[in-house]
């Protein structure tokens, strides 16, 4: 179940760019104190989009595929944390439709993959699967210049889901290749590891998204819909998560075709 914790203190009010603006917080869970990442979606960013449910429907898809991603939790900013911020960011909470908001726990050690970091010296089997969950869940903000991707030498973390899963279409409808953008771009506006695909499949390499596939064959949607039924014991409206389902089902039933849509994307 998707835990529900409260914040005790601010550690970090801006963590890195990003248009939410992250904090860092001090959180009490029923094992101690722990540090979460807190996303704040203002009223404005919530009439646009349901961002905190891309995000736990995301962050629920990963962790049942197996997809490396700092565990999730819905985050309380009662009175006792409020009474603690300074003014500009008490103003930041009072733009909130809601006190309870999206968070995922601090994962102390990782960097930033950015332009530090090349495509090619990523594991190429992990690239692959990034690029299968990216299109599984249409992450369209996973690109060159903005990554959402942890990394330590040996390990990866995906992060900031909440630009992904906007559907209006069945699978089949978005068989056209013209509505993918990013995953069919090559340089920093396309998908991180698109142009590194294509360009190790030009030279005879296998990309196959083996390791996706293997994930995949036991998916199911049962865990999205706790998630969506957790969501509604906070009265946080979840009509998505049925559009969210039956398109991910679709998907199941028709894993060849998928697999092809892959293909097609790196060229």
């Amino acid at each position: 179940m998707l835990p529900l914790y409260k914040a005790v203190s601010l550690i970090n009010p801006v963590m890195g760019g990003g248009s939410t603006r992250p904090w860092l917080v001090t959180v009490k869970t029923p094992y101690g104190f722990d540090s979460y990442v807190l996303k704040l979606f203002s009223s404005k960013d919530t009439s646009q989009l349901p961002y905190l449910n891309k995000e736990v429907f995301a962050a629920t898809i990963a962790e049942e595929l197996e997809i490396p991603t700092p565990p999730p939790a819905l985050i309380e900013l009662d009175r006792n944390f409020i009474a603690t911020l300074g003014e500009a960011e008490r103003e930041r909470v009072n733009m909130l439709d809601r006190n309870i908001v999206f968070g995922c726990q601090f994962q102390d050690g990782y960097n930033e993959f950015g332009a530090a970091f090349n495509p090619k010296s990523f594991g190429f089997v992990h690239a692959q699967t990034i690029f299968a969950f990216d299109v599984f869940i249409r992450n369209f903000d996973r690109r060159r210049v903005k990554p959402n991707l942890l990394v330590t030498n040996n390990d990866y973390m995906c992060i900031d889901h909440d630009k992904s899963l906007e559907i209006s279409k069945t699978f089949d409808e978005y068989l056209n290749l013209d509505g993918w953008g990013v995953f069919a771009n090559d340089g920093d506006t396309g998908h991180l590891f698109h142009s590194h695909l294509k360009s190790e499949r030009k030279k005879g390499k296998a990309v196959d998204f083996s390791e996706f596939q293997e994930l995949l064959k036991t998916f199911n949607t049962r865990a999205l819909s706790a998630a969506a039924t957790r969501l509604n014991e906070f009265s946080i409206e979840t009509e998505d998560h049925y559009e969210i389902e039956h398109y991910l089902q679709e998907i199941i039933v028709a894993k060849a075709k998928f697999f092809k849509l892959l293909n097609h994307l790196i060229g």
